[in-house]
């Protein structure tokens, strides 16, 4: 019975008369737990209404900006009026625009990676208008989502 295998089936997959299955396909394998894994994960920064329940906030989404190293940046926001500064927030995020995953990260926010600094900060906040500095050493493209809460 063994020689019937041996003639109809990879002979790699016969050993001591016992008939090996194929090892399964790590790529599918990968896929699987990188899906898991990200449908699992608990996001980083998390959009503030998820949190306070606060259904009225407005979110204002820059795409593509880039802003140089030892420079700034001024983004015209008309959401931004005297009661939301007064009484009301405004939480600043940004994303790499280069990186797949939607995940968000609040300002100011702080790397070093191969002698490399990110850093962005939030420098002004007035009516009508945000300035954001890049005072790090490197420069990428990347999208900046404000979200506007007026007061309870």
């Amino acid at each position: 019975m063994v020689g019937i295998f041996k003639n109809t089936m990879d002979s790699s997959l016969v050993k001591s008369g016992r008939i090996m299955k194929k090892p399964p396909n790590p790529t599918l394998f990968l896929v699987i737990v990188l899906f898991i894994v990200s449908a699992c994960g608990k996001p980083v920064g998390i959009i503030p209404q998820a949190k306070s329940g606060n259904k009225n906030i407005v979110s204002v989404i820059f795409f593509g900006i880039t802003i140089n190293p030892n420079s700034a940046y001024r983004f015209d926001i008309s959401q931004i009026t005297q009661p939301i500064l007064d009484s009301g927030s405004v939480s600043v995020y940004f994303r790499n625009s280069i990186v797949i995953f939607d995940t968000w990260y609040p300002l100011p926010y702080y790397s070093v990676k191969n002698d490399s600094v990110t850093s962005y900060t939030i420098s002004e906040i007035r009516v009508g208008s945000a300035k954001i500095e890049n005072t790090g050493t490197t420069e990428a493209s990347a999208d900046y989502r404000f979200d506007i809460a007026p007061p309870n």
